[in-house]
């Protein structure tokens, strides 16, 4: 069974570094994203950050710890889980300047490591992480756009 991979992009009426600037304060998204309850940097580094998420999916509390790597120069930020309940759960953000603003756009990828659930549960984990990630980028692009970028 091929492994999901979700992928949602927006575009925001903002300056690239503002959206992008905005993104890496991951600490802040409960104050503006209604489905992420705490997000905790545990560890900064030279580039990097290790980050504890606790989000609501579906109804359901999700916790995680990822490593997010940050490639300033291209406006690319790369995150993997390091601890939590998937097999594999992963991606990147990437920041593109386009006309009058910026795309935002998000990928995931995961794996349940189940195969006999998969069948079952991706179609509904992929509608269900789609709709959460959408639901960031818009919280994004109207934080962003308010901020006037």
């Amino acid at each position: 069974m091929a492994v999901p991979v979700v992928k949602v992009c927006i575009k925001a009426n903002a300056a690239l570094q503002t959206v992008y600037d905005l993104v890496k304060d991951f600490e802040s998204f409960a104050s503006f994203m209604p489905n992420v309850n705490r997000i905790e940097i545990q560890e900064r580094g030279d580039g990097y950050v290790l980050s504890a998420w606790d989000v609501s999916v579906v109804g359901r509390q999700l916790s995680w710890i990822e490593r997010d790597e940050f490639d300033d120069e291209n406006f690319i930020i790369r995150y993997q889980q390091v601890e939590g309940k998937l097999a594999r759960f992963e991606g990147e953000w990437r920041f593109e300047r386009v006309e009058d603003g910026v795309e935002i756009s998000l990928v995931v990828d995961f794996d349940l490591g189940k195969p006999t659930l998969a069948a079952l549960f991706h179609p509904v984990l992929i509608r269900a992480i789609e709709e959460n990630a959408l639901n960031m980028l818009h919280a994004i692009k109207e934080k962003a756009e308010r901020e006037g970028g």
